[in-house]
Formats: structure tokens, C-alpha cells, sequence
């Protein structure tokens, strides 16, 4: 079961990434809808609609209801069409995944079945292609690539599922004259409410990490976080010059929880290489940025020990030592000041006794 999970997940992020892996100016509407067989956590069937990255809707068949996440709203009629659409989708799907079950002999543990299927607007706002892929536990087993210049639809599959003529020229009219006009039309009004969303540009917090090793070597890592949209070149370059990509790990792009992106590109240092004293900088192209982003780091061996030792004496003296000294100092004074004053207050009250005696006399 743990397997078949990860098969969920894995494929889930790739899907739900691939939604968003467009031509910069170009833009997508995509859902992702996953059936699972077998008991799980999750709802049986659900379904993602995302335009670029960001999420619009889900559809859950616990409530069987369309979702809004952002600020679209549907009137009575659209709710009640893409309840229905989702709805029949969930059908197919389980019939689907049934039977895939059983051609490949599974019995036991979870089973998943998802499709993703995406239409696109051209950079020049015409109408791209749509195209579809369909996948079980994790292989992909079914393409569609719809070309609205040709209206030709092609189709591919790996499992045993037979299409003659007549389904083929079935499927070209459903795409031409249904899903592809429909999810552009959502695709476009979609774009225009929520403008704010898609065409924002957060510019990206940059910074140049060394870990240093108990073995002496160090890693440098590039981090670029905070940014949107989600395209950026990161590059580590040492004395000037990029950095193979085959010595560079990391790089993947990862999301945050408020809809930005982070991405981390890191280099392991030998000691021997540390001590050369080379310098390293990472620089980042980004669309909310005028210029790339230079950050720096130079080698720097710090200040002699002597220095550092000279340094946390003074530290002590005037945080620790100076303070005592000079409490001590006032309360020797404080005494003094006492003294004085009741030596000055005996005198006083002898001189005005011998005055009041002298009268009495």
C-alpha cells in the first residue's frame, strides 16, 4: 500500500506541476481528476482545475459540489453544469479504473487512476491545442492531442482498449465542438477575473549560504524564495564563471504556503578547495526584476585570533567587570556619606545643649 501512495503523490505533484509548465505569455486551464480504489483517506474521486498554478475549483464526490478556492463565482446554472460534467467524469473514471484492476490483475492495496487534460491560450490570445493524458498506478496508458488548426485529434494508447472508426470520429466532434471551445471560453474568463492573481510579480528574496563540514570541506548554497511567477534562472558562478551543472544539486522548483515559489541550488567545497579562496556568487533573472541579481560572497579567513581574543576581554570589562567596579565604588561612597552626616548631626546637637546650659545659668 505504502507504494502505491507514493505513486499517488509522486504523480499527483507531476500532474499538478505539468498544469503549470507553459511558455512564458502563453497560458493553461487544466484539471486533474484522480480515482482511487481501495481504502484510503481521500475522497474516492476528486478533481483539480488549475489555471496556470494556481487552483480555481475542485470538484469532491464526498459532497458531489464544485468549489470555488478564488474569486470566481458561479451562477446556478454553471454550478449545476460543471457538477454535472465532473459528475459523468467520476463515472467514467471508475469504470475505468475497474477494469484495469482486473486486466492487470490486482487484488489487493490501492489502485489510482488520474487523468490530466489542458487546453491553452497562445501568447498571441489564440486558441492553442488541448491535449490529454491518462495514467494507472503511476504509467501513463492513454494520450489525446487535439490540433484545433488541423481539427485533427490523435490518439494513443498502451492498454487494451480498442478504438475503431467510428469512436475516433466520435471523439474529433466531442473535442471540436465541446471540450476544446468549452475550456477556453472558461479559460478566458477565468484570465480576466482573476488578472490579479495571474499577472502579479513578487520579486525574489535572494541569499548565499556556506555550511561548513566537521571535515574541513563547506557547501555553498544559492537560495532564491518568495517569488511569482514561478519561472527563474538561478545560476552559481565561482570567480565569475558558471558552475557545471553536473557538480550542482538541488534546483528543483518547490511552492511556499502563500502561493510563491523557492528554489535552492547548493555545490559541496573539499577543504582543499576552500582553501584557495575562490569567490562565489549567485545570480538570479527573474520577470519582477529590471536587472539580475547579483549576491556575493568573498572569502574571508575572519580576524586573527589575537584580535578575537582582545575583542571578548574588552566585552567582558565593559559588560561584566565595569558594572561591578562601579557599584562597588558607589556604595563605598553611600557609607562615607553617612558617616559624614552623623558625625555633623552629633556636633550639632552638643553645641545646642551647651547653649540651652549656658542660658540656664
Amino acid at each position: 500500500m505504502d507504494r502505491n501512495m507514493n505513486r499517488f503523490y509522486i504523480l499527483l505533484n507531476i500532474l499538478t506541476f505539468a498544469a503549470a509548465a507553459v511558455n512564458t505569455g502563453s497560458h493553461s486551464l487544466c484539471s486533474v481528476a484522480t480515482f482511487v480504489v481501495g481504502e484510503t483517506p481521500f475522497p474516492e474521486f476528486t478533481v483539480l482545475m488549475m489555471l496556470d498554478d494556481i487552483l480555481v475549483t475542485y470538484y469532491d464526490s464526498v459532497v458531489e459540489k464544485t468549489v470555488m478556492k478564488v474569486d470566481l463565482q458561479l451562477n446556478e446554472e454553471n454550478q449545476k453544469f460543471a457538477d454535472m460534467i465532473f459528475g459523468a467524469l467520476h463515472v467514467e473514471m471508475r469504470d475505468r479504473a475497474n477494469f484495469l484492476k482486473r486486466h492487470f490483475n490486482y487484488t489487493n492495496g490501492v489502485q489510482t487512476e488520474q487523468r490530466i487534460e489542458c487546453c491553452e491560450l497562445l501568447s498571441n490570445n489564440k486558441p492553442g491545442g488541448m491535449k490529454m493524458f491518462d495514467a494507472f498506478n503511476g504509467l501513463n496508458g492513454m494520450e489525446r492531442d487535439y490540433n484545433v488548426h488541423r481539427h485533427a485529434l490523435h490518439t494513443e494508447t498502451k492498454w487494451p482498449i480498442v478504438f475503431d472508426t467510428v469512436k475516433l470520429e466520435y471523439n474529433k466532434k466531442l473535442y471540436a465542438y465541446f471540450l476544446h471551445p468549452v475550456c477556453i471560453e472558461a479559460l478566458e474568463r477565468a484570465l480576466k477575473e482573476l488578472k490579479n492573481h495571474i499577472f502579479r510579480k513578487v520579486k525574489p528574496r535572494v541569499r548565499l549560504l556556506m555550511k561548513p563540514y566537521d571535515s574541513g570541506g563547506a557547501r555553498v548554497s544559492c537560495l532564491a524564495t518568495g517569488f511569482y511567477p514561478r519561472h527563474i534562472n538561478l545560476t552559481l558562478l565561482r570567480n565569475g564563471q558558471p558552475v557545471s551543472e553536473h557538480l550542482v544539486s538541488g534546483g528543483e522548483l518547490l511552492p511556499n504556503g502563500d502561493g510563491t515559489y523557492q528554489m535552492r541550488k547548493s555545490l559541496e567545497i573539499s577543504a582543499e578547495e576552500l582553501q584557495q579562496k575562490h569567490n562565489y556568487t549567485c545570480t538570479a533573472t527573474h520577470l519582477s526584476l529590471d536587472n539580475k541579481l547579483d549576491i556575493h560572497w568573498d572569502y574571508d579567513p575572519g580576524p586573527p585570533i589575537a584580535v578575537i581574543a582582545s575583542t571578548v576581554l574588552l566585552v567582558i570589562l565593559v559588560c561584566v567587570i565595569a558594572p561591578i567596579a562601579g557599584f562597588i565604588v558607589w556604595k563605598k561612597r553611600r557609607v562615607v556619606s553617612r558617616t559624614s552626616s552623623q558625625s555633623d548631626y552629633s556636633a550639632a546637637s552638643t553645641t545646642e545643649e551647651k547653649e540651652l546650659e549656658d542660658l540656664k545659668n
